[in-house]
């Protein structure tokens, strides 16, 4: 089942979020991500935070209209993207996708990626998505769609990784280490529309870019 989650972070293109959020079976605003619901008149399933950004008109609209309210103290452990994640795997959710969580604060992006960790820990495939970026993590072997980017970066997450290979790049690995601290995989290209990307052991950080 496939969710996607809208953070209170920037979005620019309305449009394209329109587009993605199409495909989705379930929607779950993040606090201010509520806004993001209204701009492209969507009714998310649930509402996750402490509502400290959440307009309150809409968000008791959307209460009234059926949509599950679920608040957490503002003082609390866990970030409201995490809360949200949580809560699409509760549901049942096997495939996240979320817009409004890159972009804005440095430290609540790189948060959010944290967050994404730790869904991927409990066997879920998550991803952080705007109009220019997405960012996901890949362990084994996995074939990555092109999808209109330019760039592929990849960067070792938790501890070095180890037998990194790639097919499909401009600039081949062969079996090599990624090591934090160095910046090897930086700004690959993809010379065609996929690419092969294998890592023996540890987890990569893949960000793929447009111009």
């Amino acid at each position: 089942m496939k969710a996607f989650i809208l953070a209170n972070g920037p979005v620019r293109d309305y449009a394209f979020l329109k587009r993605e959020i199409a495909r989705a079976q379930i929607i779950v605003a993040c606090d201010g991500g509520l806004r993001h619901a209204e701009a492209i008149g969507v009714a998310p399933d649930s509402v996750v935070g402490d509502m400290d950004s959440a307009d309150p008109g809409p968000l008791a609209n959307y209460e009234s209209g059926g949509a599950k309210i679920i608040r957490y103290p503002a003082d609390k452990d866990d970030s409201d993207f995490a809360l949200a994640l949580d809560h699409a795997i509760t549901l049942g959710a096997s495939e996240i996708v979320a817009f409004g969580a890159l972009g804005g604060r440095f430290d609540h992006a790189a948060a959010n990626v944290c967050a994404m960790y730790g869904a991927m820990q409990k066997n879920v495939r998550a991803r952080l998505q705007d109009e220019r970026t997405c960012v996901f993590f890949i362990t084994g072997s996995e074939t990555v769609n092109r999808e209109g980017y330019d760039y592929i970066s990849l960067f070792p997450f938790d501890g070095e990784a180890r037998g990194v290979s790639t097919r499909g790049l401009k600039y081949p690995i062969k079996s090599e280490t990624l090591r934090a601290g160095e910046t090897r995989g930086l700004s690959n290209r993809f010379v065609g529309e996929h690419a092969e990307i294998s890592v023996g052991e540890g987890v990569l950080l893949a960000v793929k870019a447009r111009e």
